[in-house]
C-alpha cells in the first residue's frame, strides 16, 4: 500500500472504532505499514505470544504452586518458577498465534472472503471457549490440593478468557487487513455478548466442576478414624512383567497348583485395566485406590530448576520442557520419592495405632516412613549395592542384614541359569544379579516378616520380569522387533519361575491370611491384545461368585479397597467399592476420605534413588 492508501485504511479503521481499544491499537500498527506480509506476521507473533505467554505463565504459577505443595511449603519457589514458564509459554502461545494465523490466511485465500472482521471474531471467540473448557478442567485438579487456589484460579478465567479473545481477535484481523488491502465492512464489535457468555459459562462450568471435584477431594481424617476393628488379615501381591494369558494358560494346563486350587476354592480371575503412565502411578492407586491426580505419583522422574527447593514432576509437556532445562544448568535430574505421595497406602492405613504390618518392594515407598513391623523401600538391594548410606531404605536397621544375607544365599537354579546363558550371553549375568536374585531375597525377607509379626496387611511386589525385559530391550533390539523383549521359550522359563516362586510363598503363608488379593501386570512385556492385567481374589470365609470375566477391566483402585473392607477399616467415599463379584464384610463406618499423607520433601539418596532407576531402564 502507498502512503496514501494506508492513511485511507487507518482513517477508515478509525471511524469504525477500531482503533480505540489500546489493545487493538498495538496490534493494528502491523497493518498500517508499509511492510511485507511475513515481516508483518513475524511482528504479531512476538506481539502476540508476549500479550498472551506473561498472563498464562502467571496462571501457569499458581497452578503448579497448588498441586506441588509450592503456595503451602515453599512461596518464595513462585518467582523462579514464572521465569521458567515465561519462555516456553510466550513461544507456544506465539507458535499457536501463527498455526491459528496460517488457517485463516489459507481461508481468505481460498474463499476470497471480504467479511475478514467476522473471520476473526469468529476464530477469535472459539479460542476464548477453548480456553474456558482448559482451564476449568485444569481446576479440577488443582481442587484436590488447594481449594482457594482453584478458586482463584476460575475467578482469572473469564479475564483470561476474555484478553485472549481481544488479543487474538486483534491479531487475526491486523493480518487478513495486510493481506486484503481493505478495512473491516463493519464498525466495531464490542465484543459484550462474547464476554457475557464467557464470564456466564465459567461460572457454570466452574460450578459444575467443583462441585465433582469436591466429591473426589481428599478432605481432612476425621479424628475418630479407627485404628483397628475386627477384620481379618490380608495379603497383597504385585506381580510385574507377566502377561494374563500366560497366568491363565498355566493355571488352565495344572502347572500351578496352589493358585488353581484358590480359584477351586471359591477364589475369582478378574480383568484389571492397565491405564497409560509410569509404573510408579499404576502401582500406587493400586495401593491407596485413588487417581494419580490424588496421590500424586504421576511420573517416575522429576526436576529441579534452577532457584526452586521443591522439584516438580516430569510429566506432559512441561515435563518435556524441564527436561531440556536439564541439560543445561538452569534444571536438574531428580527422582519422585515417596514425599510425592499424598494419598495413604493400605498398609499405612491398617498400621494406625501400632499394628503390624508389612511392605516390601512396592512403588512409592522411598525413602521409607518407619512402623510397627518391617518396611522395605522399592529398589532397595540396588540402594545398597553401591555400599552408600542406607538411610530410608528399611525398617528396622536389621532388615538391611537379612537383605544382605538372602543375596548371598539365594540363587537361580542351574537350568534357569544356562537357558539365561544361551538367550543373553554376556548380558545374562547383570539380568540375573539386577532382576532376578532381588525378587528371590524379596521373597525371603518377606517371609521371614510374615512369619514374625503376624501382620494386618502385607503387601509384596515383585518386578524381576518386568526389570528383565527392560534390561533385554536396552541391551539389543532387532529391526522390527517389539520393544521389551523377553518373549519365546525363555520367557516362559522365567514366568514359570517368577508364578512358582510366588506359589511356594502363598504355600508358606496362606494360613496366616483370610484374604489374598494377587495382581499379575505385564508392565514393559510385549502385549499384543488390550493392555490388562488380572486380579485374583480369594475369601476364606466367603467364596467370590464364579463367573467369566468382562473385556472391560476394574480401575486398579479396586485393589486398595477390596484390601482395606477385608481389613475391616471404614469405608471412604473417595475409594471406588470393591470387586462385585466377592462379598465384603460391613465397614465399621463410612468417612469423606482418609485425609492427605503431609510429608516434607526430602531428598536422602535421591541421586542414589535416581541412579539405580536409570540402571534399570526405567527412565
Amino acid at each position: 500500500m502507498t502512503d496514501r492508501e494506508l492513511d485511507s485504511v487507518r482513517s477508515e479503521l478509525r471511524s469504525l472504532g477500531y482503533l480505540d481499544d489500546s489493545v487493538e491499537r498495538y496490534l493494528l500498527q502491523d497493518a498500517l505499514r508499509p511492510e511485507r506480509p511475513g515481516e508483518a506476521l513475524r511482528h504479531l507473533t512476538i506481539k502476540v505470544g508476549t500479550l498472551l505467554g506473561i498472563p498464562a505463565a502467571g496462571l501457569g504459577v499458581l497452578a503448579l504452586g497448588a498441586l506441588h505443595g509450592h503456595l503451602q511449603a515453599a512461596p518464595f519457589d513462585l518467582v523462579p518458577l514464572f521465569v521458567h514458564l515465561a519462555l516456553p509459554l510466550v513461544v507456544g502461545c506465539g507458535l499457536g498465534f501463527a498455526l491459528l494465523a496460517s488457517g485463516v490466511v489459507l481461508l481468505l485465500r481460498l474463499t476470497h472472503a471480504r467479511r475478514i472482521e467476522a473471520v476473526s471474531f469468529a476464530v477469535a471467540t472459539l479460542a476464548a471457549v477453548v480456553v474456558v473448557l482448559l482451564a476449568v478442567d485444569s481446576a479440577r485438579e488443582v481442587f484436590a490440593a488447594s481449594r482457594w487456589a482453584a478458586a482463584l484460579l476460575l475467578a482469572a478465567v473469564p479475564a483470561a478468557a476474555w484478553g485472549l479473545f481481544k488479543v487474538v481477535h486483534g491479531g487475526l484481523l491486523t493480518l487478513a487487513i495486510r493481506l486484503t488491502d481493505l478495512p473491516p465492512e463493519r464498525p466495531h464489535a464490542s465484543g459484550r455478548r462474547v464476554l457475557v457468555a464467557l464470564v456466564g459459562g465459567t461460572l457454570v462450568l466452574s460450578a459444575l466442576a467443583l462441585l465433582d471435584a469436591g466429591r473426589a477431594a481428599a478432605p481432612a481424617a476425621p479424628s475418630n478414624l479407627p485404628s483397628s476393628s475386627a477384620g481379618g488379615r490380608v495379603l497383597l501381591l504385585g506381580v510385574d512383567g507377566v502377561l494374563a494369558d500366560e497366568l491363565e494358560f498355566l493355571v488352565a494346563a495344572g502347572e500351578l497348583e496352589t493358585l488353581g486350587g484358590l480359584l477351586e476354592d471359591g477364589g475369582v480371575l478378574l480383568p484389571l485395566e492397565r491405564p497409560d503412565g509410569p509404573p510408579a502411578s499404576y502401582w500406587a492407586s493400586a495401593a491407596t485406590g485413588v487417581e494419580p491426580p490424588q496421590h500424586g505419583l504421576t511420573a517416575l522422574d522429576a526436576y529441579l530448576p534452577l532457584g526452586l527447593s521443591r522439584p516438580l514432576p516430569g510429566d506432559g509437556w512441561l515435563g518435556r520442557w524441564w527436561a531440556l532445562l536439564a541439560t543445561t544448568p538452569l534444571a536438574e535430574h531428580r527422582p519422585v520419592l515417596a514425599a510425592s505421595r499424598r494419598a495413604h497406602a493400605v498398609w499405612e492405613l491398617a498400621g494406625r495405632g501400632g499394628l503390624p504390618v508389612v511392605s516390601v518392594g512396592w512403588w512409592g515407598t522411598f525413602p521409607i516412613e518407619p512402623q510397627a513391623g518391617v518396611i522395605v523401600a522399592h529398589g532397595a538391594l540396588q540402594l545398597l549395592a553401591e555400599n552408600r548410606p542406607d538411610d530410608g531404605i528399611a525398617h528396622p536397621p536389621a532388615v538391611l542384614s537379612a537383605l544382605r544375607d538372602a543375596v548371598a544365599t539365594e540363587r537361580l537354579e542351574p537350568p534357569l541359569a544356562r537357558a539365561l546363558d544361551v538367550t543373553f550371553g554376556a548380558a545374562a549375568q547383570e539380568i540375573a544379579r539386577k532382576a532376578l536374585e532381588p525378587d528371590l531375597a524379596y521373597r525371603e525377607v518377606f517371609r521371614a516378616a510374615v512369619a514374625r509379626h503376624r501382620p494386618r496387611v502385607a503387601a509384596l511386589y515383585l518386578a524381576g520380569l518386568d526389570v528383565a525385559a527392560g534390561l533385554d530391550a536396552r541391551r539389543h533390539r532387532a529391526p522390527g522387533e517389539a520393544s521389551g523383549a523377553l518373549h519365546g521359550a525363555v520367557a516362559g522359563e522365567l514366568v514359570r519361575w517368577q508364578l512358582e516362586g510366588v506359589e511356594a510363598l502363598l504355600g508358606e503363608t496362606i494360613d496366616d491370611f483370610d484374604t489374598v488379593l494377587l495382581v499379575v501386570d505385564p508392565g514393559r512385556r510385549p502385549d499384543v491384545g488390550r493392555r490388562q492385567g488380572r486380579l485374583l481374589v480369594w475369601r476364606r470365609a466367603a467364596p467370590c461368585a464364579t463367573r467369566e470375566a468382562s473385556a472391560d477391566g476394574l480401575a486398579p483402585g479396586v485393589v486398595a479397597s477390596a484390601a482395606l473392607r477385608a481389613a475391616g477399616l471404614p469405608q471412604s467415599r473417595e475409594l471406588p467399592p470393591p470387586p462385585a463379584a466377592c462379598a465384603w464384610p460391613d465397614p465399621p463406618t463410612e468417612v469423606a476420605g482418609f485425609g492427605s499423607r503431609q510429608r516434607e520433601s526430602s531428598e536422602v539418596g535421591g541421586d542414589q534413588y535416581l541412579e539405580q532407576l536409570q540402571s534399570l531402564g526405567y527412565l
